[in-house]
């Protein structure tokens, strides 16, 4: 059993904090995917199809609601990958038309 640092613990509670200040909304959706930071920093986001083609790259603002529209692609589900700083949040959608 492998004890935790001080350091681990910090970096543990920081991911979870990350994770909870990123808002993906509505997970089912026909267009348009909304993306909410609730923190300041530096974030990209990427997403990808089932067979882990990516489909859309790009940096967006935090403190900020970013719309991505989805209208070109296929029905399906999609994983929209959210990384700020050092750490990477992998989120579900499911496209309808």
């Amino acid at each position: 059993m492998q004890i935790p640092t001080s350091g681990d613990s910090i970096n543990s509670i920081t991911q979870i904090n990350i994770e909870h200040s990123v808002a993906i909304y509505p997970t089912i959706t026909n267009d348009i995917v909304f993306i909410q930071i609730n923190i300041p920093a530096k974030v990209s986001i990427k997403i990808y199809d089932l067979l882990g083609k990516l489909i859309v790259s790009q940096n967006i603002s935090s403190l900020a609601e970013n719309k991505i529209s989805l209208s070109e692609y296929d029905t399906g589900i999609y994983i929209v990958s959210v990384s700020i700083d050092n750490t990477i949040i992998n989120k579900k959608i499911i496209l309808t038309k």
